[in-house]
Order: structure tokens, then sequence, then C-alpha cells
């Protein structure tokens, strides 16, 4: 099983972000990735996605921009994925998030 937790930047917001995967030990494994604002005590929006299908397992704002980053990250890595978005991400762009989430991941494969 292969876990980070990363402490990042974006637009001047510090985030803590921890990914769990485990890639080894069956390919379509879920992925898990929770994204909270430094400080930040609620827990925010909670999605599950699997193929173009999202639930939401928490909805505490409505916000669209969650469910479509999901998506992105199931079609780039083409497994399940269970996203937590806490705190403020209202200036956070998806490609933003997307990125950073993107990158983390890529690196953690190549070590």
């Amino acid at each position: 099983m292969t876990h980070l937790i990363e402490e990042i930047n974006i637009n001047g917001i510090d985030y803590t972000i921890v990914i769990t995967f485990n890639s080894k030990t069956h390919s379509k494994a879920p992925m898990s990735i929770y994204i909270n604002q430094q400080g930040n005590q609620e827990m925010g929006d909670y999605i599950y996605t699997i193929s173009s299908y999202s639930t939401y397992l928490n909805n505490l704002t409505n916000n669209d921009q969650i469910k479509l980053l999901n998506q992105l990250l199931v079609k780039k890595f083409n497994v399940p994925i269970f996203l937590n978005i806490s705190g403020d991400i209202g200036t956070t762009s998806n490609v933003e998030l997307f990125r950073s989430i993107v990158d983390l991941v890529e690196h953690l494969k190549l070590n």
C-alpha cells in the first residue's frame, strides 16, 4: 500500500493532501484522496466515483467542481476514487488541483 501525506500551497492557501492506493495488489484497487485546508476542522464534500458514475457520501456544498474533478481523476488513473475536499477551494481551479494530485501520484509510482 502506498500512502503519502504532503503539504502544498495553491493560490496562497495551504493544504494537506493524503493519497492512498495499492496498485501492486490489484491494478483496479480504489484510490483515496483527502485534501484539507490547513486549520480546517470540518469534513467537507466526500464523493466516490467509478467510471462515469458518482455518488456523494457527504455533500455540504452542492458544488459540481468536486464531482467534475473526481471524474477527471478517475479517467486519468482508470481506477475508482474516493475524494474528500475540506475547507475553502473557492478560488482554486480544477486544473490546479488536478495537476497537483497527478504530479504527486506519478512521483509516487516512479519511486
